[in-house]
């Protein structure tokens, strides 16, 4: 067999895969984002939880919610590049290692990370989770903020500024 033959099916099966890959790299940016629910303390906190994610905005600044794999009623996702929610993760405790900060009515930690940022609440108990890939300008946690406000309170609060 001459290159020449030889050369045009390596080429074709090149070109198949090439949009083999394609196409599975298309099918799998569209599928929901993974995101591991948190082990729940008690049933108590799951309902709490459940309401939370419940009362969670359709849109949250302009990106769409999106379903999570699996599915669980502690998380939410939005975006593509997913942002993700998380009820019920472990409540962190006052440190000054992190920043505190208020968006809306809720205080949140700020735990800069090396391709993202993990936001926590702070003040609420459960405690929710938020990381936002830096793809993101700034973290839309306004629209968060209201729902996660009305989680019962633990007493703690971000240190005036001042």
């Amino acid at each position: 067999m001459s290159a020449t033959r030889l050369a045009v099916p390596v080429a074709a099966a090149a070109a198949l895969l090439a949009a083999v890959l394609g196409v599975l790299a298309l099918v799998r940016s569209g599928l929901d984002p993974r995101v591991t629910p948190p082990r729940v303390a008690s049933a108590q906190v799951a309902t709490q939880c459940r309401t939370f994610t419940a009362s969670l905005p359709s849109v949250l600044g302009s990106y769409e919610r999106r379903g999570t794999r699996p599915h669980s009623e502690l998380t939410a996702a939005y975006g593509t590049p997913a942002i993700t929610v998380r009820c019920g993760v472990v409540e962190p405790k006052p440190t000054g290692d992190y920043d505190c900060r208020r968006f809306g009515d809720q205080d949140w930690l700020v735990v800069p990370r090396r391709s993202d940022s993990l936001f926590l609440t702070f003040g609420t108990s459960p405690a929710v989770e938020v990381v936002v890939p830096d793809d993101y300008q700034a973290p839309p946690l306004e629209g968060l903020s209201g729902p996660a406000s009305r989680l019962p309170r633990n007493g703690l609060a971000c240190p005036d500024p001042g």
